[in-house]
């Protein structure tokens, strides 16, 4: 498989604005470009991970470029001096990334003087997409070209005219590129339209970008070394035919450690061309990961979403007593024991192993992990809560589907209900809240990823929740 580096490298030398305009320069053109994402949609554009490099990477690479590439718009073909030329030729035009062009719909854009356009589409593997342009100047032609993550063609150059279609199949579930310039590199600055439609494979899903599943404490590929984490959701989220990555990190370790090890698995899938950006769903711990490595610098612009599954993000009153600081009420050893006990088996750690592990989810702990990693504008945050119910607390079960808590979690779960109210056994549902709140699920906290090996599970399908939280993100361009 071709690697790089980081996504600039995957585009070669001409696809890059700033280096573009800098040989632009060396011949004495006036302008090569514009700053700004075309097709008026800045936001879209600049969230798909590339027009950083397209666009202000210009600026950074000549320190100038930027205030030339704006003159270019206005100045076009004419200067001061008379008829301003481009001098590149066909290939070696720089390209803004402009709005990204969901199946079923058109997207218009004006390309500049000097530059082409590149439009992201997505599609599910093994289905076929028709890319049309729908509209294009009379009298002059385009060349289209489509790539995936790599910049490898998908479509080599094919000169089209407005009414034309080129056909293509991604890949892998997810975005393609599809790169557009004149024929003539002198043509004159003008709006084209691009169409995408499904031609073959249409009844297959996909997200635009990649899920990314991260799992929580004492889990890896397995949970504590038997079961998989995730069991049996691979076999029902795959086939229809979403692009979902599992990865592991150490099982037992601070969430500032995991984050770092996400951060390397992050940067491994954008430079095998899995994805230009994720969508990250954490259980448990792995939310908390999954905000850590969205607020990371690292992974600018890399994250498209954060949904969290009964993630400890306020903490939870347990870890006050493991430690040795909860004070809300008076509490006997039975119950320091007894929780002491639930965390241990479910961990196997024990006595200040346990504690130092446990520690990062206290209240206190929470609040500074809270003011650290704050939420990322323009990434979408949602959560779940688990909600479990006692083994006499019918009016409970009624409302959640019969669900009844693991005798494993039996004492921590009526412990939390007093310091905190509803709970999945480990973390309380007020905890549980972050972002746009989506409610309560009717599983404790192992039911939620379907351990331990629930098969059949009457009170919750962690399968056909998971397949169904993936399908949300897809309806909503995510």
């Amino acid at each position: 498989m071709r690697t790089i580096r980081d996504a600039r490298a995957s585009m070669p030398t001409r696809h890059i604005v700033g280096l573009a305009c800098i040989a632009a320069a060396s011949m004495a053109v006036g302008a090569c470009g514009s700053d700004d994402v075309i097709g008026g949609s800045g936001g879209e554009g600049a969230e798909g991970g590339t027009a950083e490099e397209s666009g202000s990477g210009s600026a950074d690479a000549s320190g100038e470029s930027g205030s030339a590439s704006a003159d270019a718009g206005d100045s076009d073909t004419t200067g001061d001096d008379g008829p301003i030329s481009c001098g590149l030729g066909p290939g070696d035009l720089p390209y803004q990334e402009g709005a990204y062009v969901p199946q079923g719909e058109s997207r218009t854009a004006t390309r500049e003087f000097c530059t082409g356009g590149f439009h992201a589409v997505a599609g599910a593997a093994d289905s076929v997409l028709g890319v049309t342009l729908v509209d294009w100047p009379a009298d002059s032609v385009a060349r289209v070209r489509v790539e995936d993550l790599l910049g490898a063609p998908l479509v080599e150059w094919t000169t089209m005219n407005a009414g034309d279609s080129v056909s293509v199949s991604p890949p892998l579930s997810g975005e393609v590129l599809v790169r557009i310039e004149p024929e003539d590199p002198e043509a004159a600055t003008h709006d084209y339209t691009l169409s995408v439609a499904c031609e073959e494979g249409c009844d297959f899903e996909y997200t635009r970008y990649p899920v990314l599943l991260m799992h929580g404490m004492a889990g890896t590929e397995t949970y504590i070394n038997v079961l998989d984490y995730w069991f049996q959701l691979e076999e029902v989220v795959l086939p229809p035919g979403f692009n979902v990555q599992i990865r592991v990190v150490d099982a037992f370790q601070s969430t500032e450690t995991r984050g770092q090890q996400w951060l390397v698995h992050l940067e491994e899938l954008v430079t095998a061309g899995i994805g230009r950006k994720f969508n990250l769903i954490g259980h448990s711990q792995g939310g908390l990961d999954a905000r850590l490595v969205t607020a990371s610098p690292e992974a600018a612009g890399r994250v498209e979403s954060v949904v969290t599954v009964a993630a400890p993000h306020q903490g939870t009153p347990a870890a006050d007593v493991l430690d040795g600081t909860f004070d809300a009420f008076p509490i006997g050893a039975e119950i320091a024991d007894a929780v002491a006990g639930v965390f241990g088996g479910l961990l196997g750690l024990t006595g200040n192993d346990l504690v130092a592990q446990i520690s990062d989810f206290t209240p206190e702990a929470m609040v500074a992990f809270n003011a650290a990693y704050p939420d990322v504008d323009g990434v979408y945050y949602a959560s779940y809560a688990g909600l479990s119910c006692g083994a006499l607390d019918f009016p409970c079960q009624l409302g959640n589907n019969g669900e009844v808590v693991d005798p494993l979690f039996s004492i921590v779960h009526g412990f939390l209900l007093l310091a905190s109210g509803d709970n999945d056994g480990l973390v309380p549902v007020e905890s549980a809240k972050w972002g746009d709140y989506q409610g309560t699920i009717s599983a404790d906290h192992m039911d939620e990823v379907g351990q331990i090996a629930d098969v059949f599970n009457p009170a919750f399908d962690h399968k056909a929740f998971f397949l169904g939280e993936i399908r949300r993100l897809a309806a909503l361009g995510h």
